[in-house]
């Protein structure tokens, strides 16, 4: 087919096209005129929506404006009925605290006391604190009562009046009835009277006449009963005092007898028990100990007195501090003097048990127990009792000074002991119990420590003027140490250290005993210790030499056995013997040096060191 063809072909298929096009274009005319007036009807339908759209919307904005204004006079409502209500409820609370009820009244003036009473009192106590604090306005007159309050006030004034009249004579009626015989007044103290503790408060506000008054006569009744009371105890308890001492425990005396050791007085026993268990230890209880007939030694009565008044005092002050409202610090300017004749007693009672005693351990542990008490109340934040506490050191010191200085005393004045015994002196076993017991009873202060260095030098003085009658100055020295090793092995076995010039008593030990060996090597090994080679030549160091051979080993044998019988202590024995023959083989060794070095001849002759040595460690 030619191209000519094709173009007639297609353009005649495009008229068919086209003819098919128009007849269905004309087929469906009715339909697109029905279309259009449809799209018409929409449009008109649109155009209603849109304007009702926009009037509902410009109806909308009017509904929030509305909408907030109701929020704002809510808002204002809510504030106004706020401010009404606590209005209100002030005038009620106004009307409240300046209008007196006739129930009010008619239960102040006419109801006996008791626990309703006390909700009367407090509602009372209410009123007056409103018209104190609250009732008044500030003008620029001054502070001015509103007229109403001003018409109520006399009543109120007169109420309470009326109130504290009556309060007043009941609590001095209940502090009165602490005063009746055999009334256990710490148990009405703690049932009966602290539940009226709010009618204290009530006076305290608003009758302070009546309120001093009250604790003046707290303060008179309480002072009289813990008085009478200690004054019963005290006179009962005093009477069981156990004495072990007398005036004859001493260190030492003239003629004492070498075999008296023992000291009463200085024995400790288990009195240190009471320290160890200071607030566990019950009081004693006088009536079943007469009955029993017990006695006790000083320090437990004082430690049962002692118990007993700081209990008491730390009970009377919480008691106080809650009863009276007030604060610890006020307590001791008001209720201060309420223990001011009890503590007195005490201290007369400590006075006159203590002029005749003679139990220096008793007084070491009452100042010992002392102290611990006064820690104790101060723990408990009870500073009231510190006077009291140091008045007893001041009368316990004096009679302690006393004691002490009889001791001192009688050692320094000893002049007729004599000894021909190297071996333990009794004054060592009396002085040493005696020192155990400063060690272990007495305080730490130093006013103690400083009077206690006193007996180590005028011990030490006794021992060598007790040694002075032993004839050889060897033996004299062995006295010294066989003494002072007998002190230091006694407290070692006790496990106790020594103390200030207590613990020099070594010391002085060691010195004695390096003086001993010089002494002895002196006296054995003569020509080895004093030797000196400028002044020998070489045959008189030969001749030294062949004496030194023929009996070094005896001369040892003989140190050892003098040593063994002249010391007590075994392992001073060993000890001083160890020690001498270390400083003889430390001279020995000197002198061989020498020797060879300016005679080498000689050195065949001389004892080896080694076999020195060999022979002391054999």
């Amino acid at each position: 087919m030619d191209v000519r063809e094709y173009s007639e072909k297609v353009k005649a298929q495009l008229l068919e096209v086209e003819s098919e096009s128009i007849i269905n274009i004309t087929a469906c005319q009715e339909e697109i005129a029905e279309l259009y007036t449809e799209l018409s009807t929409s449009n008109q339908i649109l155009y209603s929506l849109e304007s009702m759209l926009t009037k509902f919307q410009k109806d909308l904005g009017n509904i929030s404006t509305e909408i907030k204004s109701l929020q704002e006079q809510s808002q204002c409502m809510s504030i106004s009925l706020k401010n009404r209500k606590n209005l209100d409820n002030q005038l009620n609370t106004y009307l409240d605290k300046i209008t007196l009820s006739p129930k009010l009244i008619d239960n102040i003036c006419n109801k006996e006391i008791d626990e309703e009473f006390i909700n009367y009192i407090n509602e009372l106590r209410e009123k007056l604190t409103f018209f104190k604090n609250d009732g008044k306005i500030n003008t620029e007159h001054g502070e001015v009562f509103a007229l109403s309050m001003q018409e109520i006030l006399p009543e109120l004034r007169r109420l309470n009046t009326k109130a504290a009249s009556k309060i007043r004579i009941f609590i001095l009626n209940l502090i009165q009835s602490l005063n009746k015989p055999k009334a256990n007044f710490q148990v009405l103290q703690e049932t009966k009277l602290i539940k009226y503790k709010n009618l204290l408060l009530y006076l305290r506000e608003n009758s302070s006449e009546s309120f001093i008054e009250i604790c003046m006569n707290y303060n008179d009744i309480l002072s009289g009963l813990y008085l009478n009371h200690f004054k019963v105890y005290s006179s009962s308890i005093k009477k069981m005092i156990k004495e072990d001492s007398s005036r004859y425990d001493l260190i030492c005396f003239e003629h004492i007898d070498n075999k008296n050791t023992y000291v009463h007085g200085f024995d400790i026993k288990n009195r240190l028990v009471l320290l160890e268990n200071l607030e566990n230890i019950d009081p004693i209880v006088s009536h079943v100990a007469k009955k029993e007939n017990k006695k006790y030694y000083i320090e437990e009565i004082f430690h049962s007195i002692f118990r007993i008044l700081s209990d008491i005092c730390t009970f009377n002050f919480l008691f106080v501090v809650d009863f009276f409202n007030m604060r610890p610090d006020q307590y001791q300017p008001i209720f201060g003097e309420i223990f001011t004749k009890t503590f007195q007693l005490i201290i007369d009672t400590l006075t006159s048990m203590l002029s005749g005693t003679y139990d220096l351990i008793g007084l070491f542990l009452i100042l010992r127990i002392n102290s611990a008490f006064q820690a104790v109340v101060e723990k408990r934040g009870l500073f009231i009792m510190n006077a009291f506490f140091e008045k007893v050191r001041i009368v316990v010191w004096p009679r302690l000074q006393c004691l002490l200085d009889n001791v001192l005393r009688e050692m320094d004045l000893a002049k007729y002991l004599k000894t021909n015994d190297v071996s333990i002196h009794a004054v060592t076993k009396r002085f040493t119990q005696f020192v155990m017991v400063l060690h272990k009873t007495s305080p730490t202060d130093d006013m103690c420590r400083q009077r206690f260095s006193l007996f180590k030098k005028s011990y030490i003085n006794l021992l060598e003027r007790i040694s002075n009658s032993i004839n050889d100055g060897k033996n004299q020295m062995v006295f010294m140490i066989n003494n002072l090793d007998y002190f230091l092995n006694e407290f070692q076995k006790a496990n106790v250290v020594l103390y200030g010039e207590f613990a020099l008593i070594e010391n002085d030990f060691h010195s004695f005993v390096e003086n001993f060996i010089e002494n002895q090597l002196n006296e054995i090994f003569r020509e080895i210790m004093m030797f000196r080679i400028e002044d020998n030549d070489a045959k008189s160091i030969e001749i030294l030499l062949h004496d030194f051979n023929s009996n070094w080993k005896r001369r040892l044998e003989i140190i050892e056995t003098i040593e063994k019988d002249l010391f007590v202590s075994e392992n001073t024995q060993k000890d001083v013997l160890k020690r001498t023959n270390t400083k003889l083989l430390m001279k020995y060794s000197d002198f061989v040096d020498q020797v060879k070095k300016q005679h080498p001849q000689l050195s065949k002759i001389v004892v080896s060191v080694h076999s020195l040595m060999a022979e002391i460690q054999r």
